[in-house]
C-alpha cells in the first residue's frame, strides 16, 4: 500500500513533466506567431481553437473531460497571449 508521501512524490513528478510540456507548447506557439506574422495571419483562429479543444476533450475519460475542456481553454488563452507577446502586440490577458 502506497502513502500520502509516495502519493506525492508521484505528483511532484507530474507536475514536472506539466511544466515541461508546457513550455515545449509555448516555444511551438512562439514559432507559430512568427509563421503568422510572415504570412499576415491573426492570432487567434476560433474555427481551429474551437475543434482542437473539441479534439482534446474527445480524448479525455468521461469523468475528466470538462476539467479538459477548462484546462485547455486556459491553455489556450495563454498560447494567444504568447503570441501576441512575441509580435508586441498588446494583449488583453492581465498577468498574476
Amino acid at each position: 500500500m502506497s502513502s500520502l508521501d509516495d502519493y506525492r512524490r508521484e505528483l511532484d513528478q507530474i507536475d514536472r513533466e506539466i511544466v515541461e510540456k508546457l513550455e515545449e507548447r509555448m516555444r511551438t506557439a512562439e514559432k507559430i506567431a512568427v509563421y503568422k506574422k510572415e504570412n499576415a495571419l491573426p492570432v487567434l483562429d476560433a474555427l481551429r481553437e474551437r475543434e482542437k479543444i473539441d479534439q482534446i476533450t474527445e480524448m479525455a475519460a468521461e469523468d475528466m473531460a470538462s476539467y479538459t475542456r477548462i484546462l485547455y481553454n486556459t491553455i489556450m488563452e495563454m498560447s494567444k497571449d504568447h503570441q501576441r507577446k512575441v509580435l508586441q502586440i498588446e494583449s488583453p490577458v492581465v498577468q498574476a
